[in-house]
């Protein structure tokens, strides 16, 4: 490179520092350290600075407003809304999907049900996972209903693979790294026999490759699962209320437009992180916006949803 694109790349990010104040610079130098953070051209990271200055004023102006939850930065931070979802997106809704619907979630007295409720406490969800750069969200968030259920059932919390779903459940339908449904990663489980446990299939973030499944390594098994009502925000209080962690798809697309991929600290809704999170044992492709239950969301500490309006 010429000595003077040199220095017409260090005058580019000379004059993008310059639009941002040098408190949120010195912010951006700390956060590329704790993340590890690097970029090969001085231009990507004035890019980098100008996103993440740009999510930073988003986080300081929506806890300015006290809407009873907070966000915070993550290492997601030097992305748009638009390259957080296509690195994570993954799911993948068929056109025209059988109906699975139990009916009786939808039929519960709403003032019979718990005003909280978090899974957490009672032991059947495990700690925080991490997809990476990988579109298998749909994986996720099937290994986290099925381990709450497992453990309801057998009192015993085992991590299950993700990458068993990747690699295997191709079958199925799904496509691993690139989009995947829960449902038949659900019918992937059953008639399998199984899943094999995180310990002896770990995730590699990439796939599907080679399947190598073991009966010896199954960690849990699956006898059915059932859809909540779409559109019901009753049937999915009733299902994460009484049933357990479900599964549950959010397109964070669709939230708000100035939503960023940021951590959300104590919200009701996970709308910011993932387009899956784990809610309970029945499989859900809707988007909830009155909710009652335990969320545990890619890269964030799981907080205690309650029913509130999103």
């Amino acid at each position: 490179m010429s000595r003077l694109a040199v220095i017409c790349l260090l005058a580019l990010v000379a004059i993008a520092s310059a639009r941002v104040p040098a408190s949120r610079v010195a912010e951006f130098q700390e956060w590329k350290a704790e993340y590890g953070k690097s970029y090969a051209t001085p231009s990507e990271e004035a890019y980098r600075l100008k996103v993440f200055h740009e999510n930073m004023n988003f986080i300081e102006s929506h806890d300015a407003e006290a809407k009873g939850y907070t966000v915070g930065m993550n290492q997601f931070g030097d992305l748009t809304v638009a390259e957080f979802s296509a690195m994570v997106n993954g799911l993948r809704m068929p056109k025209e999907k059988k109906s699975n619907v139990d009916p009786a979630l939808a039929k519960v007295d709403l003032l019979g049900l718990p005003p909280s409720v978090d899974w957490r406490q009672k032991g059947v969800v495990t700690p925080i996972k991490n997809q990476g750069q990988c579109g298998s969200c749909w994986s996720f968030s099937t290994t986290g209903s099925t381990e709450g259920a497992h453990a309801l059932a057998t009192g015993n919390l085992v991590s299950l693979s993700e990458q068993n779903l990747i690699d295997c459940s191709t079958a199925e339908g799904n496509q691993g790294c690139n989009g995947g449904l829960m449902d038949d990663a659900f019918e992937y489980i059953i008639k399998n026999n199984g899943i094999d446990t995180e310990a002896s299939y770990p995730y590699q973030a990439q796939g599907p490759l080679q399947c190598r499944f073991k009966t010896a390594n199954i960690g849990a098994t699956l006898t059915s699962y059932k859809d909540v009502q779409h559109g019901s925000e009753l049937a999915l209080q009733t299902a994460s209320a009484t049933i357990g962690p479900i599964s549950v798809a959010i397109d964070p697309r669709t939230t708000r437009s100035s939503s960023t991929p940021l951590v959300c600290t104590t919200s009701p809704l996970a709308p910011l992180l993932s387009s899956t999170t784990v809610f309970s044992s029945s499989a859900t492709a809707i988007r909830p916006a009155l909710t009652t239950g335990s969320l545990r969301t890619l890269g964030a500490p799981p907080g205690v949803s309650r029913a509130t309006s999103g």
